[in-house]
Formats: structure tokens, sequence, C-alpha cells
């Protein structure tokens, strides 16, 4: 077989000549003897089509180098079509937007004489239609020597950015930058007519990216969103934020004349500075469940928390306490969120969650929407760890704090019953 270093080029074979099969050719034209097969232009064979001659199957699957270029529900055919024609010791790329299926396919399909490697252009006609100097490309060595003999021609010779990787890697990173990007654009799609005229740096650029995919076949958007295996976690998680986004946004909407008044307050991370704020809230809170449970709980003798163990609800990587406090700096309420980690049981799933504890707001700061600020903060502080639920323990004396909670969102999931003996 021809190398990439032999004095006489190595052959060059594509087979499916959509428009990225002739972006290809373009630019590898310099290279290569370019030859290429596709059933959509059966009957022109030996003519030139852009850079490439077209020929029948067996002499394009007979080149070193064979790129196969349909679409990933048509790859098993594709390569059934040339295995047979195959060389031994030819090299033989697929160049699908998905790694994982493609590299199952080609392994299960392609005889054991071939080298297989996945790779992945990320680009197209549209983002290339200045050069590919500077662009990405994936490489996937699946059953391959020459792997970084091609990674070197392309960086040399092409100018593209090369990152070798696996399939099961590369399909887990494509879930959010194709997955997503596609997606969105799609949504954005079916809103048009977009405004055009008053614009803003960052909605060019959105509308930008959105020209970059307008106008990819809907095979490649299935391809996309339905052969990756790690898109739909995905995507599900990004509906489920955008839900819960929209459902905050309407909360917002209807409180509006509430946040006005809001903004008489800030909501941030406590800090150890706060020690002393933070113990006199808190024997508010202490003294509310002394009077209604007084054989359960008792005044301290020292501090109300001891300094250690706020500290450590501060600075721990699973637990923060949230303030709010006033425009002149005192601290007016304040909640506190700790990560939980219950392991399965013979009878249980695991579970992850976020507790919140210890909600307290000043009495005279009550009915202004402090304690739905907090709640919202935590829900945030929830959310970017990746957490999709809050959980609490309330008494049931506490009638007022019931109530406060069921507003927020929460719902009663067990009750916690003694008997006196």
């Amino acid at each position: 077989m021809h190398t990439l270093r032999s004095e006489t080029p190595p052959t060059l074979g594509i087979v499916g000549f959509g428009a990225f099969g002739q972006l290809m050719a373009h630019h590898l034209k310099a290279w290569f003897p370019i030859s290429t097969y596709d059933p959509a232009f059966v009957g022109q064979l030996s003519e030139h089509i852009g850079s490439a001659v077209m020929a029948d199957v067996s002499a394009v699957a007979s080149c070193d180098i064979v790129v196969l270029a349909p679409p990933v529900d048509q790859l098993r055919g594709a390569i059934r079509a040339i295995r047979k024609h195959l060389r031994p010791g030819a090299i033989v790329l697929d160049v699908c937007s998905v790694k994982v299926e493609p590299a199952r396919i080609m392994l299960s399909e392609l005889p054991d004489r071939v080298e297989i490697i996945g790779a992945h252009p990320l680009f197209g006609p549209q983002s290339a239609r200045d050069g590919i100097r500077g662009l990405k490309i994936a490489l996937c060595p699946i059953r391959a020597m020459s792997t970084y003999r091609i990674a070197a021609f392309l960086r040399a010779a092409l100018g593209l950015k090369v990152f070798l990787t696996t399939p099961e890697a590369h399909d887990q990173e494509m879930a959010t930058v194709q997955g997503l990007t596609h997606l969105i654009a799609k949504l954005l799609i079916q809103m048009e007519p977009l405004p055009t005229r008053m614009t803003t740096v960052s909605y060019d650029l959105l509308l930008r990216s959105l020209s970059m995919v307008r106008h990819d076949k809907r095979a490649l958007f299935h391809a996309i969103e339905l052969s990756n295996p790690f898109v739909k976690g995905v995507r599900d998680r990004f509906l489920i934020l955008a839900n819960d986004l929209r459902q905050s946004l309407d909360e917002l909407h209807a409180r509006k004349d509430e946040i006005a008044v809001n903004k008489q307050f800030d909501v941030r991370p406590a800090t150890l500075s706060d020690y002393d704020q933070l113990c006199a809230l808190w024997e508010i809170l202490d003294e509310h469940h002394r009077q209604a449970l007084p054989d359960r709980f008792r005044a301290p003798q020292g501090p109300r928390r001891e300094a250690t163990f706020v500290s450590t609800l501060i600075d721990g990587p699973d637990s923060a306490i949230l303030l709010a406090e006033n425009l002149t700096k005192e601290i007016v309420g304040f909640l506190t969120v700790i990560v939980r980690r219950k392991p399965e049981s013979p009878v249980s799933e695991q579970r992850h969650y976020v507790e919140v504890d210890n909600l307290v707001v000043k009495p005279s700061e009550r009915r202004i929407g402090i304690g739905r600020a907090l709640m919202n903060a935590a829900t945030a502080w929830a959310v970017h760890r990746g957490f999709c639920a809050l959980e609490l323990n309330v008494h049931h004396f506490n009638q007022e704090a019931v109530d406060f909670y069921s507003a927020v969102g929460f719902a009663l999931s067990s009750h916690r019953m003694s008997r006196r003996l």
C-alpha cells in the first residue's frame, strides 16, 4: 500500500458525494488523485464532478484510502457495497457526525485486512466557506496503525487542529456541542421571522451560528439527535432546566410587585464574618421550637452554634449558608443547604438530593419575599451542582412554615409520628 510519505501519492476514494464529499474533494485534490462513487450520480462514470472523477464502486473501493461519507443510516449498506473490493492494508475512514455507532458498524462489517479510523471534521460547507485552515477535526483510532501519520498530514498540509479521542469520549462531548446547537437552531428557525435590524453583537453571533446549520439536511439532524447515545440525557436535562426557568420567570412575573420590595435586600453566601448575626437569628429559630416543644428543645449554655460547626457549613464542598441582608448590611434571614447521599439498599434506590434546613427570617421583615428569595437561591445552588430535588423536614406544630413550603412548591412525602409511653 502507498503511504502518505510515498513519492507517488496514494489514491483516495470517496463513497458518498454530497455537499461534504464535494468539500473534501476540493481541499484534497492537490494531494491525491480522487475518484468517487455515489448512487445519485450513476450514469455519469468517468465524468469530472467538481474535483473528482466519478467511477464505479469497485474502482473507488480499491483505492489506498477510502472515505465513507454517506448518512449514518446508510453506512452499513455502503460498506457492504465496497468491502469485497477493498485491497489489503487500505485505510478506511468514516466522516459521520457520531462515532460510537459507525465504529461498531465498521468493526462488524469491514474485513480484517483493512485499517479503520473514525473521523469527524468539526465543520461543514457553511463554516468552511472561507477555508478550513485553523478548523478542527477529531480522529478515533478503531483498528489502525496509520492514525498518527494521518493526523500529521492533516496538521501540516491542511492546517487543521487534530484531536485524537475515542468514539465514546467523542460522542459524550458532541452530545452538548452538536446536540444542543442543532436543537436550539431548530427551535429558532420555527420562530422566524427573527429581527435583523436593531441587533446586539451577541444576537448577531447567534444568527451567524444559526446560518451555519440552517441548510443541514434532515438526515444530519436525525443522526446528531438520535444516533448519539448520549444526546438524550443532555437534551432532557436542557429541557428540564428550560422548563424550570420558565416556571421561575412565570412566578416572578406574578410577583413583580413583591419583587420591587425585594430590591431592599440582597441574597448571598455567608462568610464567617457573619457569625454573630447568624447566631442571633438562630436564637429566634431555637426559641420558636423551645416554646412549641419544651420537652425536646432547650437553651444552649454557650454559643447558639459553635463557630467550627458554622465554618464547616460555610466552607464545606457540599453545604452552604445563604443569607439575605438589607441595605444597611443587617442580616434579616438565612437558610442552610446540605447535600445528602443515601446509598442503595436491597429495597431502595440510591438517592442524592439537597436538604434545606434552618430557614429563619427576622419577624419584623417577614411577608416581603425574603423567605421565597432564599428558597430560590437554594434551588439555584442545587441546580448548579446537578441536583434535581430539594427536601426538608418541618415540625407538625409549625403550620406557618408548612403553608410557606407548600406555597413555594413543596409537597408532603411522608409523616413521621411519635407516641408517648
